[in-house]
């Protein structure tokens, strides 16, 4: 086993902990994951999504901007997808 896969599994585990600090500490080490191994973006941007429904706001803002760097860095049509939801949401 690759030592990122490790890392990612400890990510896992880190964001089902009962600590929304350690919660957001694992958002942000999703970000790093990303830097290092870019092949890794659809599982990555999965777990940041699944933090967006987190019941605490200092993990949801932290997933969001996990979000937008995951996207952005990606590539800019996933990110303008997704402008094109949010507005679509916002108007119901």
């Amino acid at each position: 086993m690759e030592i990122i896969q490790i890392v990612v599994k400890s990510i896992r585990t880190a964001l089902a902990d009962s600590s929304a600090y350690v919660r957001k500490t694992a958002t942000a080490c999703i970000v790093r994951v990303y830097e290092v191994d870019r092949d890794l973006y659809i599982p990555l941007r999965d777990l940041a999504v699944k933090l967006l429904q987190d019941r605490n706001t200092s993990v949801v803002a932290s997933a969001i901007t996990t979000f937008h760097y995951l996207c952005v860095a990606r590539r800019p049509t996933v990110y303008l997808h997704v402008l094109k939801f949010g507005n679509s949401t916002t108007r119901m």
